[in-house]
């Protein structure tokens, strides 16, 4: 093989390991064993977006937006692939609230939620997991500076260990005995506890795909 072939398959590798850190529900295997290479969940939710240009990841609710919108906002998208865009959606919004506020005045939120996930973040747990040092090496060009990255590391911290402490919390309520003069937990409020995001929705999948660097 060439040192440009060498090159093109590289860059190809790195290409597909993104695509698979950004939609990790992505059937790769089958994708490239086809004619063409694509990624329907990608096209699936790039669909969506031209359908939906009112959607707003901080002030709408992505349940209740797709459920009151079905009509119009899963026009043109192969039916198949309609039930694997909640996954990434919800993924994007995790990702977009690491961000302090002032970070999109310099960089578009589509492009940020990107750098982060194509370095394999996807939860503000994933980040608060490394050293500030680590997170920053890794990410301070994307950003566009030391300073943007120590931001975001700070602000991940900070969801991290706000969300740590209410799951915490929770958990302990439902498990610890309570006397019989306080009762048991009523339904209303066990009602509420089940509207509380599970784990993988707090912290994103432990889960890695199959490639072998992943394995």
């Amino acid at each position: 093989m060439s040192e440009t072939d060498q090159t093109k398959a590289k860059a190809s590798m790195e290409a597909l390991r993104q695509e698979i850190r950004i939609f990790p529900e992505f059937d790769y295997k089958t994708a490239l064993n086809a004619p063409v290479f694509q990624n329907p969940v990608r096209q699936a939710v790039s669909q969506f977006f031209a359908n939906a240009p009112d959607f707003d990841f901080r002030s709408s609710n992505i349940d209740t937006y797709l459920a009151e919108h079905s009509q119009t906002a899963f026009k043109d998208i192969d039916p198949r692939y309609i039930g694997d865009i909640y996954t990434p959606m919800r993924r994007f919004r995790r990702v977009l609230q690491i961000f302090p506020e002032s970070i999109f005045q310099v960089i578009p939120e589509l492009r940020a939620m990107t750098i982060l996930m194509d370095a394999g973040f996807d939860s503000a747990h994933s980040i608060a997991s490394l050293s500030p040092s680590a997170f920053v090496e890794q990410i301070q060009d994307g950003l566009g500076s030391e300073t943007q990255a120590r931001m975001v590391y700070a602000k991940a911290k900070q969801i991290d260990a706000l969300t740590m402490n209410t799951f915490v919390h929770i958990r302990q309520h439902l498990n610890d005995v309570s006397p019989m003069v306080i009762g048991s937990v009523d339904q209303p409020t066990l009602d509420i506890i089940k509207t509380i995001p599970d784990w993988a929705t707090l912290f994103g999948s432990l889960e890695l795909c199959d490639c072998e660097e992943c394995r």
